[in-house]
């Protein structure tokens, strides 16, 4: 089963960003991105809406 870190990491280097670039466009930090695709942190609802739309996902991609 793959991980919310994973499919978020593939995702981001599939747009040709940076974590750095993906937590700006998000408004967050470099280091919640970091910490979302290493899987020591999981995303709240609201980051996974975040991301989705930073990255043109649906939110079922996370949760299939």
């Amino acid at each position: 089963m793959t991980g919310i870190g994973e499919i978020v990491r593939d995702a981001r280097l599939s747009c040709g960003l940076t974590q750095k670039q993906l937590a700006q466009k998000m408004g967050i930090t470099q280091q919640s991105i970091s910490s979302i695709e290493a899987e020591r942190s999981t995303p709240n609802l609201y980051t996974l809406l975040l991301i989705g739309t930073a990255l043109d996902m649906r939110l079922t991609v996370f949760y299939s």
